[in-house]
């Protein structure tokens, strides 16, 4: 899967070399390659990590993918199914990482707080997110669980055997996991791959989610990739470490701006708003096209996990939400082959800025706050705060009540 550098046992020598590196990436090790459409919503970052599409505006990935320590600039995302098969590609305004990441030693090292995000300049309306998992969701993860990992690392390589580099890095694919325990005094979530199979991450896959079926169907997010297993560190293949992301959700909705949280309240509560519904059911599904940005998706209704659904909301308009021209919707260009010299939203290309960077590098882009959550229903959200909702057949009463007091008025004068 992308650059997930996989803080292998080359960490231990950081100070003499970078850990993650865009060379050096990690991929689903074993995995299967996926055809046109297949989880649409994960992205390869331009310096060579993946990640996912959480909200139209907000990509998901691992802090260590974008520090500058380690690696380039991340100036754009893009969509498709690999390097030679880009179908869209956005740029970049702001990538944050987590302010208490760290890189601790070990066989494999490993980092702390390994969450992180960037914003996109236009937001993508029409492949819908996989949003993170949160409240009573997260009691889905039990040891046992099955996972499926998403990257567009390599299929096998090591980064302790210089004759064994990663091969196959830029092609996404996906494979199962099994989840084998969650370590809840760093946040990390360890995998296994099931039993006769050699799935795992390897170099490239840094940033990638790993995500769960919930129980209606519907898909969630639960952690990014972070590092190889450490029962052979340093090797693609046969599980992995991925870093929560429900413990930083607080973090990550304020600097996000946006509501990440649209069914709970950031302390975990259920409170559905709107929003809380029309999550993909089928994001593997194979059988659509690009030029139609992949739809239509099979999505769910409003959303039932942990309570009733949002009061007085509309129907989410079916199990089938219709795709259009992407590219029109976000003002890119739209392209069905490999990258070229426009292909970008609005941004020129350079490839020569290192990796396969797009457009300027870091300290020339432009950083832009506020407007994108402008519109969003904030109830749930940690960034805003709100009044009380009220329900709508309280409305309703209360709107009867004034008419009544109204016609007494006029009675009495």
């Amino acid at each position: 899967m992308g650059c997930l550098s996989l803080l292998g046992a080359s960490v231990l020598a950081a100070a003499a070399g970078s850990l993650h590196a865009p060379s050096d990436p990690v991929s689903v090790a074993d995995g299967t390659d996926a055809g046109t459409c297949q989880f649409p919503s994960v992205v390869r970052l331009s310096n060579g990590c993946s990640g996912s599409l959480i909200t139209p505006t907000i990509v998901l990935t691992a802090s260590h993918c974008l520090d500058p320590a380690l690696t380039s600039s991340v100036t754009a995302v893009h969509f498709g199914e690999g390097d030679g098969a880009r179908a869209l590609s956005i740029p970049t305004v702001r990538c944050q990482m987590h302010p208490d990441y760290a890189i601790i030693d070990g066989a494999p090292p490993q980092a702390l707080n390994d969450v992180g995000f960037c914003e996109l300049a236009a937001p993508v309306e029409d492949i819908p997110p996989i949003p993170v998992i949160y409240g009573c969701e997260v009691e889905a993860l039990q040891v046992g669980t099955p996972l499926t990992i998403v990257g567009f690392g390599g299929t096998s390589g090591s980064n302790n055997d210089p004759g064994n580099p990663p091969q196959g890095v830029g092609t996404k694919r996906f494979g199962a996991q099994v989840l084998q325990l969650l370590d809840d005094t760093v946040n990390d979530l360890w995998m296994l791959a099931p039993r006769g199979s050699q799935t795992g991450v390897c170099f490239g896959d840094s940033g990638g989610p790993a995500l769960v079926e919930l129980s209606d169907g519907t898909w969630r997010v639960v952690a990014v990739g972070s590092s190889t297993h450490p029962v052979n560190p340093g090797v693609c293949g046969g599980g992995g470490i991925y870093d929560l992301v429900h413990p930083v959700m607080p973090w990550l909705e304020q600097e996000a701006g946006v509501d990440l949280t649209p069914c709970h309240d950031v302390d975990g509560t259920w409170n559905p708003t709107e929003a809380c519904g029309g999550f993909p059911t089928s994001p593997s599904d194979l059988g659509n096209t690009w030029d139609e940005a992949c739809g239509p998706h099979a999505v769910s209704e409003l959303s039932e996990t942990c309570g009733p659904p949002a009061m007085g909301a509309g129907e989410t308009g079916g199990t089938e939400s219709t795709g259009g021209d992407t590219g029109a919707e976000t003002g890119a260009t739209t392209t069905t082959d490999g990258p070229g010299p426009n292909d970008s939203t609005g941004a020129s290309v350079d490839e020569s800025a290192g990796g396969d960077a797009l457009g300027t590098s870091g300290t020339d882009q432009q950083t832009t706050t506020g407007s994108a959550a402008a519109d969003d229903d904030d109830s749930g959200c940690a960034c805003t705060t709100s009044g009380d909702r009220s329900a709508p057949w309280l409305l309703a009463v209360l709107a009867l009540f004034r008419r009544r007091s109204n016609a007494r008025r006029r009675v009495a004068s």
